[in-house]
């Protein structure tokens, strides 16, 4: 909730005028529109000076009237001002998780290092990390190549890493059900809006084996992620 005040002065005379202003808001407000609203209200009183519209004490009614007439135009005024967010989905897609063998029984890890671009990510022009507010992984999807299954692997988990930021986990699937050709790990319900401020990530899958083997293992990956970012 936001409460306004509002105290104007003309000339040695104080009119003492205070009007409340409650309502809720997702958006954020910055402190031009907050400027804005109080040269309105300013205006509004210069007005109703030069016109001679008497603004005393004595006359309730006319500060009635003054009162309803600045909260109707500052609710306006900051509804057109608030920030508002939208929710995009972005999804990283054909990501190739390398598991260079031999390899041994036990995490395994495959690592894809993604840059990220805001402008085309947000559709916002020379976006930048402060307008990414919330990003949550929704969906997860790992797919074995032709003619192979997961059946060397018991679990996976993804996790993301970044400059400066702790590495963080995403995503679980544990167990793996038998001659799986598909999986889809299940994401975790963590904030991830300090990685993608960061502009670069790395995606990591840590595959546990069943045995040693001395064969490569390669998996395709799908990421998608909901964003919340201001205009």
């Amino acid at each position: 909730m936001i409460k306004c005040v509002f105290r104007v002065r003309f000339k040695k005379e104080a009119i003492g005028l205070h009007t409340f202003v409650w309502f809720p808001t997702t958006g954020l407000l910055n402190s031009s529109c907050i400027t804005t609203v109080f040269h309105f209200s300013f205006f509004i009183f210069t007005l109703l000076q030069a016109s001679h519209f008497p603004l005393t004490f004595g006359k309730t009614r006319n500060m009635k009237k003054i009162s309803f007439l600045l909260f109707a135009a500052s609710i306006l005024l900051f509804g057109a001002c608030k920030n508002d967010t939208k929710k995009i989905t972005y999804t990283l897609d054909n990501l190739q998780f390398n598991l260079e063998g031999p390899l041994f029984e036990g995490p395994n890890t495959a690592q894809v290092p993604i840059q990220l671009d805001l402008a085309k990510i947000t559709g916002i022009p020379q976006a930048t990390a402060n307008q990414i507010k919330s990003v949550k992984l929704v969906s997860c999807e790992i797919n074995a190549p032709e003619g192979q299954n997961f059946n060397p692997v018991s679990n996976v988990v993804l996790q993301l890493a970044a400059d400066k930021v702790d590495m963080t986990e995403i995503a679980l699937l544990n167990p793996i059900p038998q001659s799986s050709k598909s999986i889809a790990p299940q994401p975790k319900a963590n904030e991830l809006s300090t990685f993608f401020q960061q502009g670069n990530i790395i995606v990591l899958l840590d595959a546990t084996l069943l045995a040693d083997q001395e064969e490569s293992l390669s998996y395709t990956g799908k990421l998608s992620f909901e964003l919340e970012v201001t205009n």
